[in-house]
């Protein structure tokens, strides 16, 4: 009887340490406390699932109250309108992707938005909030943060730097 006892007590101890230790280990090269807090002051939101399978909810993109599912060039035509600033894009991306994939998302939608004249490209990890709420997510890449830390290379980036 006591063995019975003592197995079921060390099998309800370990699934609190086993709970702890799988959710404190951060993803590559991110800091578990890294949240978006600067939810209103983006520009543009998006939540992509695939190249061709991207909703944009900031700006408002609802035809008869849904949200398209929009494909790259669609979402090129979006960031076009006059109405769209371009000072921060948020894109929410799913959990399922892998470290090296996210790191490959994130330099694709560097490049398409820094192309289109965006300032800071910010990758979140999707979340349970509300679909139009992005502010406590888990950051996964901001280009402000790589940007504050690279240094220039050479006198000529030097003097765009201090200039």
């Amino acid at each position: 009887m006591k063995k019975v006892f003592s197995l079921r007590l060390a099998a309800l101890l370990m699934v609190p340490l086993l709970a702890v230790s799988c959710t404190s280990v951060p993803r590559q090269g991110m800091s578990p406390q890294a949240r978006f807090h600067e939810g209103a002051a983006a520009n543009v939101v998006m939540h992509f699932y695939q190249w061709n399978s991207i909703y944009v909810t900031r700006p408002d993109t609802r035809e008869n109250k849904f949200l398209p599912l929009l494909d790259r060039e669609s979402v090129a035509q979006v960031l076009a309108r006059p109405d769209v600033g371009h000072d921060v894009a948020v894109i929410v991306v799913s959990h399922f992707y892998t470290a090296d994939q996210e790191l490959e998302l994130a330099h694709d939608w560097e490049s398409f938005l820094g192309n289109k004249g965006f300032r800071r490209v910010v990758l979140l990890r999707a979340g349970s909030s509300k679909i139009d709420n992005v502010d406590g997510l888990i950051v996964m890449h901001d280009s402000a943060k790589l940007a504050s830390t690279r240094q220039p290379s050479t006198p000529t980036d030097l003097a765009l730097v201090t200039r």
